[in-house]
């Protein structure tokens, strides 16, 4: 085992589209829209339900939840939903 020589591992980089198009907003706006349900049900969903039930989340998660809560909460406000 002595004798084994030591490699060195390069981290294999997920392939991934260009940095200026994953984060230019017009088309993550776009991409939402489009992929309004999946996006929802699959990203979405589990956060709100775990936020409505007071149970743990991440703070990028609880940030984004409280973002969606305001979101909700104005358009109640504006009778747009009701309870």
């Amino acid at each position: 085992m002595a004798d084994e020589a030591i490699r060195e591992v390069t981290p294999v980089r997920p392939k991934r589209a260009l940095d200026t198009n994953l984060l230019n907003k017009a088309t993550l706006a776009m991409l939402l829209v489009e992929n309004a349900e999946e996006i929802t049900e699959e990203a979405i969903y589990g956060i709100m339900r775990r936020y409505v039930s007071d149970q743990s989340l991440t703070e990028e998660e609880y940030a984004m939840a409280e973002f969606i809560n305001d979101c909700v909460m104005a358009r109640e406000h504006d009778g747009l939903d009701h309870g």
